[in-house]
């Protein structure tokens, strides 16, 4: 678990306008229900449970590693919410589609319409671009906590609905990520403590 902040103003208007997290956790893999057990915490205001997962990918052609990451079904997350800038937000039940975070498209000039396609166990899967978004986690493209900067020809991200990815990745009913906003920041502290031992038995990654 980790807590990030950031001084600049545009990026706390950012930060605002999109419920950034206030802390953040990683497991090998729990329960979709662990979600709720988080949520009861007392000073848990708004918490996300999601799965990210990394697939090779091509996208115009070129390899590259794609982060994909789960959005809800319906509506839109309630912590790191995502700023359209092209085309327009999933819609509730469309399907064979994503969100490309906005360095992927800038890198290869995707626009909406374009798609990117998975590979998984040996199977291409196409999935078209409903739009272009500004996620809060990735205003530098870092594909991890040790890295700096990733390249954008290797490493991208997109957003998909939680039951298209589950799917691909037949992890239905699964979550690895979750995302939470406290109601007092000054206890944020304790409040991580608790989340890492009530998500212990699932194999804290960070």
């Amino acid at each position: 678990t980790g807590v990030q902040t950031c001084a600049l103003p545009i990026f706390n208007n950012i930060y605002r306008r999109t419920n950034y997290e206030d802390f953040s956790a990683s497991v090998d893999s729990a329960p979709a229900e662990s979600v709720s057990s988080l949520a009861r915490l007392g000073n848990v205001k708004a918490v996300e449970g999601r799965l990210s997962r990394e697939s090779l990918a091509t996208v115009k052609g070129k390899p590259i590693t794609l982060r994909v990451i789960t959005v809800p079904d319906g509506g839109r997350p309630r912590v790191n919410g995502l700023l359209v800038e092209d085309g327009s937000y999933l819609k509730p039940g469309e399907a064979s589609a994503c969100l490309a975070e906005h360095h992927l498209t800038g890198e290869f000039g995707l626009k909406p319409g374009d798609s990117v396609t998975l590979e998984k166990d040996g199977a291409n899967i196409p999935l078209r671009i409903s739009g272009t978004v500004v996620s809060p986690e990735y205003l530098r493209l870092v594909g991890g906590r040790a890295q700096y900067v990733a390249d954008p020809t290797q490493f991208g991200v997109i957003f998909v609905h939680y039951g298209e990815a589950a799917r691909i990745f037949n992890l239905e009913g699964r979550v690895n990520e979750y995302v939470a906003r406290v109601s007092d920041r000054g206890k944020v502290n304790g409040t991580m403590r608790a989340a890492e031992a009530l998500l212990e038995p699932y194999g804290v990654i960070g």
